[in-house]
């Protein structure tokens, strides 16, 4: 791969950063198309969020929280193989309504259809303060 998985973290914070801020409505088809058919997130709050219920949302969210900035920090591969890749990381998010911080979990497979050449296949999310 000539990018990291760590890389796609960013890319994706970036596309979610522009939508979710009314920034760029081009960034939902580069959201949708880092997912993998199997996605599904655990969210901070412990609930499970399929892909096809994130997407929703996400498409109904345009401008939802103008302003938004989000800032990865602390990104680390912990385990890789040739068929899968996790990375933790943390993600800031600030100059918005309720600013909030919280470590994830992200779990990637090589893919040559997304962006990056990463699905993510599957994310979990903890309250980190």
């Amino acid at each position: 791969m000539e990018r990291s998985a760590i890389d796609e973290v960013v890319r994706q914070h970036v596309v979610i950063e522009q939508w979710l801020s009314g920034s760029d409505r081009a960034a939902f088809d580069a959201f949708v198309a880092a997912l993998g058919d199997e996605f599904a997130i655990v969210t901070p709050d412990g609930e499970t969020v399929s892909k096809a219920a994130l997407v929703d949302g996400f498409a109904r969210a345009f401008g939802a929280s103008p302003g938004l900035k989000i800032e990865v920090r602390e990104a680390r591969t912990i385990a890789t193989s040739a068929q899968v890749v996790v990375v933790r990381y943390e993600e800031w998010q600030s100059m918005c309504e309720h600013p909030n911080q919280r470590v994830s979990t992200a779990v990637f497979t090589p893919r040559d259809s997304a962006p990056l050449g990463w699905a993510w296949i599957a994310l979990h999310e903890s309250w980190l303060l």
